[in-house]
């Protein structure tokens, strides 16, 4: 049985170089990307602080650029969903970052590297119920484009990102999170 967790930024140890940028809120698209590299660590924990110390160190940002981050155990199969940037405004979406909310799964889901590999379904899942979280805490619009890094309107072509097999899911993301948010109808009772 597969296994989710949240985490918040304060619980993962986020830190900021700067203070946040704040952003209007709720953000009308949601855009999926990958690390296009490792997993970091098998501690969901240990891998977004070291995702965040890069971003910090060699890119020079206030904090990671990502919203929310989806890392999967490949051990012990525990999926966690972390808060990164969450209502303050991402740095990964080039020109749409005010308009979007950007969701990060840690791990390189490409053809072509030593690293490649296909998403597992769990890690899709999760990819569903990080955009629904952040749906529930108001960063994103209920009606949000899910759309991958690669369809960003203002650089069309520009990047591969989230990767040819994450991005082959991005219906099934869409429809899982349609379902997520879908209450379920109460039976009907019969009137006797």
């Amino acid at each position: 049985m597969p296994e989710f967790r949240y985490l918040r930024a304060s619980e993962w140890g986020m830190r900021w170089a700067k203070p946040p940028a704040v952003e209007k809120l709720a953000d009308p698209e949601v855009y999926v990307h990958h690390t296009a590299g490792n997993r970091f660590s098998t501690d969901a924990a240990t891998a977004f602080r070291t995702i965040n110390d890069y971003a910090i160190n060699t890119k020079g940002y206030s904090a990671l650029d990502y919203d929310i981050l989806v890392h999967r155990n490949t051990v012990s199969g525990l999926v966690t969903i972390g808060e990164g940037r969450g209502p303050y405004r991402s740095a990964a979406t080039l020109d749409r970052n005010e308009e979007g909310e950007a969701i990060c799964v840690m791990g390189y889901f490409h053809p072509g590297h030593k690293l490649s590999e296909q998403p597992h379904p769990d890690e899709v899942e999760g990819v569903a119920l990080g955009i629904v979280w952040g749906i529930e805490n108001g960063w994103i619009a209920a009606d949000a484009k899910i759309l991958g890094h690669r369809d960003n309107p203002a650089h069309p072509g520009a990047t591969g990102c989230p990767g040819d097999y994450l991005y082959a899911h991005m219906d099934t993301i869409r429809r899982r999170v349609t379902e997520l948010l879908t209450p379920p109808v109460p039976p009907t009772q019969e009137i006797t």
